[in-house]
Parts: C-alpha cells; structure tokens; sequence
C-alpha cells in the first residue's frame, strides 16, 4: 500500500500552534507533529485506506484539538481538490 502524505502549513508559530499540534499527535496515536525549517508538517500514513480518508483523520484531529486550529495552521486541501 502506498504511503499518504498529508501537509499541514504552521501560520502562525508559538504556544498555541505547538499546543494545537501536540493535541492532534495524541488524537492520531502519533509520538509527535513537527513542523520543518519550512513551517511545514507532514502525517505520513501507511495504513490508510484512501488519501480522503487519511486527510478526514488529520482534518478530524485538528478540529478536536481546538475549534481556533485555522487560525494557527492551515491543512492542505485534499487530493483532487480545488
């Protein structure tokens, strides 16, 4: 099975974004979410049935680590999408 990659962008930096990202690890069972040099983080999934899925897992987590995650990050749209 092919490996999904999905892009969150950290907009704005700082407590409240590593806050945001930490609750949304936990919410995936992952050690942690880290952004790069770049601000981009990336949820790698290897067990995903579909990349739809896999977005909708990441999409979820964000919005129960906190209602204001869009203020902070930005999910990247998913595949096939405009």
């Amino acid at each position: 099975m092919p490996l999904v990659p999905i892009r969150i962008v950290v907009t704005r930096p700082g407590k409240r974004t590593d806050e945001l990202l930490a609750a949304a690890a936990r919410r995936l069972s992952r050690e942690n979410i880290a952004p790069d040099d770049h601000g981009v983080a990336h949820v790698v999934f290897d067990d995903a049935p579909s990349s739809g899925a896999a977005w909708d897992e990441v999409h979820n987590a964000l919005e129960a680590a906190g209602q204001d995650w869009g203020d902070y990050l930005h999910l990247a749209p998913r595949r096939g999408t405009t």
